[in-house]
Order: structure tokens, then C-alpha cells, then sequence
């Protein structure tokens, strides 16, 4: 190859490389359906298990609408498969994404959300710690399916739940998990919820939340965009994209709950009480009691 020099490499160090990039090749995560159900067995089983788990979640947030013939005028979008592996937790996580660089203008119009000012976060977090107040953070998932598009969009589902049979995948899979999952068909179908990949999944859920914090008894700081106060439970909410920290007196928690029930909007939500280290994406940490 032009521009190489051509030079001897010892046996020793080229078996070292290859080794290593084998080791990456095996252990990293699949690139697509075809790849993840050609691992050997039980990793096969594992990321189909999380397939029909993802599908199982859009079918219950109803993300799509049913399938019917592509308008004229309209271009189909592909949705494609993400998987990842959480050391952590030792889940085969797949998820189901747009290909949004593939959007054109009109299938998208605002897609500007804000994001909380790293003052308001040191901020609260300071006024808990002065305080003696409690800290909860709140990570609500699947949060993009809380909000409809605000836009028509047309999308063609991913392999994997067609005509394909489970496979190696049988034996550790749910049978009427899988059942229920083969109603998520290929074919054309209209997007409803702004699923990942969107370009205007931000902005969409950033308008739900507000509105959901609004109706919880909240009001927005005019200096921050992503900061709220409720003025009777005297709590401080700080939205950071699809994460809440919430600071708030220990004799608000029953109110808070009932608030915070609404804050949900339709997505799961994961709590964390009690005594906690609080770990936000700028890095700062605090333990609280």
C-alpha cells in the first residue's frame, strides 16, 4: 500500500494486536438484528429478550400508529435497532431508534430545548445542604414517548418481528412476550410518539414536562428556563433533559408526592430517597442525609 513504509513487525506484537482487536470484536455490542442473533448462545437469547422488551414498551406507549399504504408526497424513514450492554445492572439493552438524519424540514419544525444553567444546579444543591432539606433525583424513562409528534412522519419498522421465528432465543424467551411483540409488524406506519432519533424529541419533551410541572402547582424562573419552584411546598425542581432534581423541606414529602405523581406524564419513573449521593452530569457531588 502506498505511503506504508515497509518495515518488519515482530510475530510477538502482531499476534498482540490481532488478539486485541479480536477481544474488541467479540465483546463489543451488535451492529445490527442479523449480528445480534448470530452470537453464540446464551448472548443471542439475551438480546432478544431485550428486543421484545423494547417492542413491549412501544406497544404500550403507542408509538406507532397501524400499518397502512405510504402517502404520496412522503418519503419512509427506517427505524433501526441500538444495543448496549450495562455492565451494572448485566442487561442486554436494545433500543429502537429513527434514523433521523434522514428527516427532511417539515418533518421537524422547533428542535431547540434548553438545558438548566450550571448555577441553578449548585444552587440548589447548596441551598439542600444549608438547609437541611431533601434531595431526590428523578430519571424518567422512556421520557420521548411521553410526547406526540408535532409533525406527520412515516416510519418502516425494524427486523426482527415480521415472520422470524425466535430462533436460538426460544428457550430462555416468554412465548406470549413474543406473541404480543409479533403485532409490532414491519411495514409503513405513522409515527405518534417522539421515539429517539427524532430530531424534535427534545423540544417535544421539554414542552410536555413544562406543562406537566405547570399543572403540578409549579412556576418557571424567568432567568432559567429549566428551573421551577412551588411556592407552598416551597420545593426547587431542576430539569436537565429527561432527569429531575428535585430539593425540597422534609415536611413537603407528602405533598411532594402527590405532585410529583403528575410529573410523571404517562413514562415510568425511577426514585431515588432517603440518604443518597447526588451525582449530576456536570460532575459536582454531595452526600446528603
Amino acid at each position: 500500500m502506498r505511503g506504508i513504509p515497509d518495515v518488519d513487525v515482530p510475530p510477538e506484537d502482531t499476534a498482540r494486536v490481532f488478539a486485541a482487536v479480536e477481544a474488541i470484536s467479540a465483546g463489543g455490542a451488535p451492529r445490527s438484528h442479523e449480528d445480534a442473533m448470530s452470537r453464540l448462545a446464551p448472548e443471542n437469547q439475551r438480546w432478544r429478550q431485550g428486543e421484545i422488551e423494547e417492542v413491549l414498551s412501544h406497544i404500550k406507549n403507542d408509538t406507532l400508529g397501524p400499518e397502512q399504504e405510504l402517502p404520496a408526497g412522503f418519503k419512509a424513514i427506517p427505524l433501526a435497532w441500538v444495543y448496549r450492554y450495562k455492565e451494572a445492572t448485566d442487561r442486554y439493552k436494545a433500543r429502537i431508534i429513527l434514523k433521523g438524519y434522514l428527516q427532511r424540514f417539515g418533518d421537524y419544525n422547533e428542535t431547540f430545548a434548553p438545558v438548566a444553567r450550571s448555577d441553578s444546579v449548585r444552587i440548589a444543591v447548596a441551598i439542600a445542604v444549608a438547609r437541611g432539606w431533601n434531595v431526590l433525583v428523578l430519571d424518567v424513562a422512556t421520557a420521548y414517548l411521553a410526547a406526540e409528534v408535532d409533525a406527520e412522519v412515516y416510519v418502516t419498522v425494524p427486523p426482527g418481528f415480521s415472520t422470524e421465528p425466535l430462533g436460538a432465543a426460544a428457550a430462555t424467551t416468554n412465548f406470549k412476550k413474543h406473541k404480543a411483540a409479533q403485532r409490532f409488524r414491519r411495514g409503513v406506519r405513522r409515527l405518534k410518539k417522539a421515539i429517539p432519533g427524532v430530531k424534535q424529541g427534545a423540544y417535544l419533551w421539554n414542552v410536555k414536562a413544562h406543562a406537566e410541572l405547570l399543572r403540578a402547582g409549579f412556576v418557571r424562573v424567568a432567568d432559567d428556563h429549566c428551573l421551577y419552584y412551588h411556592g407552598t411546598l416551597r420545593a426547587i425542581v431542576v430539569l436537565w433533559v429527561d432527569d429531575l432534581l428535585i430539593v425540597y423541606p422534609k415536611e413537603a414529602q407528602s405533598g411532594l408526592e402527590d405532585a410529583v405523581v403528575q410529573l410523571q406524564v404517562g413514562a415510568a419513573a425511577a426514585f431515588t430517597g432517603g440518604r443518597l449521593v447526588v451525582v449530576v452530569k456536570l460532575k459536582c457531588t454531595t452526600s446528603l442525609g
